[in-house]
């Protein structure tokens, strides 16, 4: 076993959170995902992180100081949204939700070709091609886009073909609002 793999390939029990049922998990190189009903609070979905990382630590959705000193995280921004799919990656998640948008404070930049736009980015498929538009043109247009979209605050290199390649994306017209 070299450095890079050392103590990646190594199952590791963790106990989950008491009253919380887990639902569903999805497994990334070195963390997973796991939505879990909250038994305490009517029922309510939660999503958690689980891994351990210090480097690397942003797609755990906690701080540099949680990912170090515990291996279960509640992933809170997104305690407000329902979430309808997931999964867990190499060293990124997919999260779709359903929900009212929050404060977009703290975003990133997007550029799409030659339009550069802050907040939220919305891409959505038409004829099989992504389209992509910003916060600002999402709100002009809310009401003559697909019910489903997909929003992401980080820009996303070559975004079109990334997300034209990722085979665990499913199609948004398959899902159930």
């Amino acid at each position: 076993m070299d450095e890079f793999t050392e103590g990646i390939f190594q199952p590791t029990f963790v106990p989950f959170v008491e009253g919380v049922t887990p639902l569903e998990v999805s497994t990334g190189l070195d963390h997973s995902l796991v939505l879990g009903r909250d038994n305490n609070a009517n029922g309510k979905t939660k999503l958690y992180s689980m891994g351990k990382e210090e480097a690397n630590f942003k797609h755990l959705g906690c701080s540099k100081e949680q990912a170090s000193e515990s291996v279960l995280h509640e992933i809170t921004a997104y305690s407000d949204f329902n979430v309808l799919s997931f999964s867990a990656g190499t060293k990124y998640n997919q999260i779709i939700v359903a929900g009212e948008k929050k404060a977009n404070d703290g975003l990133y930049e997007h550029q799409i070709g030659d339009k550069v736009s802050k907040g939220l980015m919305h891409a959505y498929q038409k004829d099989g091609k992504w389209i992509f538009v910003g916060e600002e043109e999402f709100e002009a247009r809310r009401s003559e886009l697909p019910d489903v979209c997909i929003a992401f605050k980080c820009p996303i290199k070559d975004a079109e073909k990334v997300l034209s390649n990722t085979k665990f994306l499913p199609q948004l017209d398959q899902i159930k609002l």
